[in-house]
């Protein structure tokens, strides 16, 4: 005999992994300027020869044929001038593939005048004699590693480099949430205005006509971190300002919240009729929070305004609406 099927009727809400989303994009953009692909890039372009040359000058024979064996070309793991001086960025290639933390790197003797290579990707004129023994120190470290590994790949030396670049994500952590939470914000707010406003778009702009025909601008910046500015021929006004603090951190905050007070301020003095604050963290009520940053006109939770379900998310359609002048939407997404 058939068992009967239960329907669930559980309503399960839905977990933004706003972390995950925001290391995705920073390890893109590590990729790009540090890891392989920087790597890659910068050697496609270079004489092969004259890499080979540096590589043969050196190291010794032995070294060189430990990574022939797997495949390998030298600049892989060994560092060479012409390649770091060709792109200085690539000093965090070989940083990471040691395992060594910025702190513990640019702290060590000598090593300190080296960091505006990883951070600025420039080689300072009075640097350019130091390159060929910075090379020559990292070459016999890269050497100890080495020499405990059995086996050597291009995965196997972005395995080793990511458990590096993962330490360092964790302590930018709010830095990260916060670009998170700003681009997934931008997402939210554009998914409260009909499409047949909007006459253009993209991923840190868009533009429409509100009912009054009015031109208006939604721009993702850096202060505010979201503008709305609108005119009709030569009148201009400043619409909305828009702090999101996306810290998830009970702890931190007050401090967030007088950061967003501070942009407030200067935006009030720009004349910004409105300006909003969204924060991340639940566990701080409106009020409470709205009291530390007296400037704020509205006051919203990142969490609330991603369930359809919400009061807040209700109120933020109709106040949206207001401010834009255009229609609240009816069919809000689920």
């Amino acid at each position: 005999m058939s068992q009967p099927s239960h329907e669930s009727r559980a309503n399960f809400s839905i977990l933004p992994p706003m972390t995950q989303i925001g290391f995705a994009i920073k390890l893109k953009e590590i990729r790009d300027r540090y890891l392989d692909i920087a790597l890659k890039d910068t050697v496609s372009s270079l004489d092969i020869a004259r890499i080979d040359d540096e590589l043969a000058r050196f190291m010794k024979n032995e070294r060189l044929q430990y990574l022939a064996q797997f495949g390998l070309r030298g600049e892989i793991a060994f560092p060479v001038p012409y390649v770091l001086t060709s792109n200085p960025y690539l000093l965090g290639y070989y940083r990471f593939l040691l395992g060594f933390s910025q702190k513990r790197f640019y702290n060590a003797r000598l090593f300190g005048r080296f960091a505006r290579l990883e951070s600025k990707g420039v080689l300072p004129p009075e640097l350019a004699d130091d390159i060929t023994p910075l090379c020559q120190s990292l070459i016999e470290s890269v050497w100890l590693l080495l020499e405990t590994l059995t086996t050597l790949s291009p995965s196997l030396v972005s395995d080793l480099q990511l458990l590096t670049v993962g330490p360092q994500l964790r302590g930018s952590m709010n830095t990260i949430l916060g670009q998170t939470a700003e681009a997934a914000f931008f997402q939210t707010l554009k998914s409260f205005i009909d499409q047949h406003y909007i006459t253009s778009e993209d991923s840190k702009r868009v533009t429409l006509i509100n009912e009054q025909q009015e031109e208006v601008v939604i721009s993702k910046g850096r202060d505010p971190d979201i503008s709305v500015e609108g005119g009709v021929s030569n009148q201009h006004r400043k619409i909305l300002a828009i702090e999101i603090k996306g810290g998830d951190d009970f702890a931190n905050i007050h401090n967030r919240l007088g950061e967003a007070e501070k942009s407030h301020i200067v935006a009030r003095e720009k004349g910004y009729e409105e300006r909003w604050t969204v924060i991340a963290v639940e566990q701080i009520g409106r009020d409470e929070a709205k009291a530390r940053t007296p400037s704020t006109t509205r006051l919203f939770h990142l969490p609330q305004l991603e369930d359809p379900n919400s009061e807040e998310y209700d109120e933020f359609n109709q106040a949206l609406g207001e401010v834009l002048n255009i229609a609240p939407k009816k069919s809000l997404p689920v």
